[in-house]
Protein backbone atom coordinates (compact mmCIF):
# COMPACT_ATOMS: atom_id res chain seq x y z
CA UNK A 1 0.00 0.00 0.00
CA UNK A 2 2.80 2.36 0.67
CA UNK A 3 4.00 2.42 -2.91
CA UNK A 4 0.04 3.33 -4.18
CA UNK A 5 -0.47 6.04 -1.50
CA UNK A 6 2.62 8.00 -1.79
CA UNK A 7 1.54 8.75 -5.51
CA UNK A 8 -2.08 8.80 -4.87
CA UNK A 9 -2.55 10.98 -1.71
CA UNK A 10 -6.23 12.06 -3.45
CA UNK A 11 -7.53 8.88 -3.69
CA UNK A 12 -9.95 7.37 -1.15
CA UNK A 13 -8.83 4.12 0.61
CA UNK A 14 -11.07 2.23 -1.31
CA UNK A 15 -9.50 3.26 -4.03
CA UNK A 16 -6.08 2.57 -2.87
CA UNK A 17 -7.22 -0.79 -1.78
CA UNK A 18 -8.47 -1.79 -5.28
CA UNK A 19 -4.94 -0.83 -7.03
CA UNK A 20 -3.46 -2.77 -4.56
CA UNK A 21 -6.03 -6.10 -4.52
CA UNK A 22 -5.67 -5.82 -8.58
CA UNK A 23 -1.78 -5.92 -8.16
CA UNK A 24 -1.74 -8.71 -5.84
CA UNK A 25 -3.87 -10.59 -8.03
CA UNK A 26 -1.65 -9.93 -10.92
CA UNK A 27 1.37 -11.54 -8.68
CA UNK A 28 -0.39 -14.81 -8.99
CA UNK A 29 1.37 -15.27 -12.87
CA UNK A 30 4.46 -15.49 -10.54
CA UNK A 31 3.82 -18.53 -8.98
CA UNK A 32 1.72 -20.53 -12.15
CA UNK A 33 3.53 -22.70 -14.73
CA UNK A 34 3.19 -20.26 -17.57
CA UNK A 35 4.80 -17.92 -18.53
CA UNK A 36 8.53 -17.56 -18.38
CA UNK A 37 9.47 -14.43 -17.13
CA UNK A 38 12.61 -12.71 -17.29
CA UNK A 39 13.12 -9.14 -15.44
CA UNK A 40 15.88 -6.48 -15.09
CA UNK A 41 15.64 -3.81 -12.28
CA UNK A 42 17.37 -1.24 -11.71
CA UNK A 43 19.44 -1.43 -8.11
CA UNK A 44 17.92 1.49 -7.26
CA UNK A 45 14.48 -0.05 -7.26
CA UNK A 46 16.20 -2.29 -4.60
CA UNK A 47 17.52 0.34 -2.40
CA UNK A 48 15.09 2.70 -2.71
CA UNK A 49 12.85 3.01 0.57
CA UNK A 50 9.37 2.05 0.37
CA UNK A 51 7.43 1.93 3.35
CA UNK A 52 10.13 1.23 6.38
CA UNK A 53 12.68 -1.84 6.90
CA UNK A 54 9.95 -4.00 7.73
CA UNK A 55 8.25 -3.95 4.61
CA UNK A 56 11.45 -3.21 2.16
CA UNK A 57 12.67 -6.75 4.05
CA UNK A 58 9.79 -8.78 2.99
CA UNK A 59 9.78 -7.60 -0.27
CA UNK A 60 13.59 -8.25 -1.01
CA UNK A 61 12.84 -11.85 0.64
CA UNK A 62 9.88 -12.00 -1.84
CA UNK A 63 12.52 -11.39 -4.65
CA UNK A 64 15.46 -13.85 -3.07
CA UNK A 65 12.48 -16.30 -3.41
CA UNK A 66 11.12 -15.49 -6.89
CA UNK A 67 14.94 -14.89 -8.05
CA UNK A 68 15.52 -18.72 -7.29
CA UNK A 69 12.71 -19.67 -9.29
CA UNK A 70 12.87 -22.06 -12.54
CA UNK A 71 10.45 -20.11 -14.42
CA UNK A 72 12.06 -16.97 -13.29
CA UNK A 73 15.37 -14.88 -14.64
CA UNK A 74 15.83 -12.05 -12.77
CA UNK A 75 18.89 -9.42 -13.42
CA UNK A 76 19.66 -6.53 -11.33
CA UNK A 77 21.44 -3.40 -13.54
CA UNK A 78 23.76 -2.19 -11.06
CA UNK A 79 25.14 1.45 -10.51
CA UNK A 80 27.97 0.77 -11.85
CA UNK A 81 26.49 0.14 -15.22
CA UNK A 82 27.20 3.48 -16.43
CA UNK A 83 25.80 4.38 -19.95
CA UNK A 84 23.47 1.53 -20.15
CA UNK A 85 20.66 1.29 -22.97
CA UNK A 86 18.02 1.07 -20.80
CA UNK A 87 18.30 5.00 -19.96
CA UNK A 88 15.73 5.93 -21.84
CA UNK A 89 13.05 3.91 -19.71
CA UNK A 90 11.62 0.77 -19.32
CA UNK A 91 10.84 -1.65 -22.10
CA UNK A 92 8.95 -4.94 -22.08
CA UNK A 93 8.97 -7.31 -24.50
CA UNK A 94 6.05 -10.15 -25.20
CA UNK A 95 6.70 -13.15 -26.88
CA UNK A 96 4.06 -15.14 -28.23
CA UNK A 97 3.56 -18.88 -29.49
CA UNK A 98 1.17 -17.84 -32.03
CA UNK A 99 1.81 -14.53 -32.56
CA UNK A 100 4.30 -12.07 -33.78
CA UNK A 101 6.30 -10.16 -30.86
CA UNK A 102 5.42 -6.85 -29.85
CA UNK A 103 6.85 -4.33 -27.26
CA UNK A 104 5.86 -2.10 -24.87
CA UNK A 105 7.21 1.15 -23.68
CA UNK A 106 6.91 3.89 -21.63
CA UNK A 107 8.60 7.59 -21.54
CA UNK A 108 7.66 10.42 -19.06
CA UNK A 109 3.77 10.76 -19.97
CA UNK A 110 2.71 7.49 -20.74
CA UNK A 111 3.40 4.18 -22.79
CA UNK A 112 3.07 2.73 -26.41
CA UNK A 113 2.40 -0.65 -27.79
CA UNK A 114 4.95 -1.14 -30.61
CA UNK A 115 4.37 -3.80 -32.98
CA UNK A 116 6.34 -2.66 -36.38
CA UNK A 117 9.14 -5.48 -37.00
CA UNK A 118 11.69 -2.83 -37.52
CA UNK A 119 10.65 -1.07 -34.43
CA UNK A 120 10.06 -4.53 -32.43
CA UNK A 121 13.67 -6.34 -33.49
CA UNK A 122 15.43 -2.36 -32.36
CA UNK A 123 13.60 -2.79 -28.72
CA UNK A 124 14.57 -6.52 -28.76
CA UNK A 125 18.26 -5.37 -29.42
CA UNK A 126 17.63 -2.80 -26.54
CA UNK A 127 16.74 -5.41 -24.00
CA UNK A 128 19.66 -7.43 -24.79
CA UNK A 129 21.93 -4.79 -24.29
CA UNK A 130 20.23 -4.07 -21.14
CA UNK A 131 20.44 -7.83 -19.84
CA UNK A 132 24.48 -7.56 -21.07
CA UNK A 133 24.90 -4.86 -18.48
CA UNK A 134 23.10 -6.51 -15.62
CA UNK A 135 24.56 -8.79 -13.27
CA UNK A 136 24.48 -12.57 -13.72
CA UNK A 137 21.06 -14.15 -12.36
CA UNK A 138 23.28 -15.79 -9.19
CA UNK A 139 24.99 -11.98 -8.87
CA UNK A 140 22.26 -10.31 -8.87
CA UNK A 141 20.37 -12.92 -6.02
CA UNK A 142 24.11 -12.42 -4.00
CA UNK A 143 23.44 -8.77 -4.28
CA UNK A 144 19.41 -8.76 -3.27
CA UNK A 145 20.46 -10.60 -0.14
CA UNK A 146 22.81 -8.56 0.88
CA UNK A 147 20.63 -5.15 0.26
CA UNK A 148 18.33 -7.16 2.75
CA UNK A 149 20.97 -8.29 5.41
CA UNK A 150 21.57 -4.40 5.17
CA UNK A 151 17.86 -3.98 6.92
CA UNK A 152 18.50 -6.47 9.77
CA UNK A 153 21.22 -3.56 11.49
Amino acid sequence: QSVVRAGRAADSAAVVDRIVTARMERQELLSSDNPMLWYVVHESVLRHQVGGHAVMAEQLDKLTGLATSHRIVLQVLPYTARDHAGVEGPVTVYEFDNAPTVVYTECYGGGRIVEDRQEVADLVTVISLIRSSALSPSDSAELIREIRREHDE
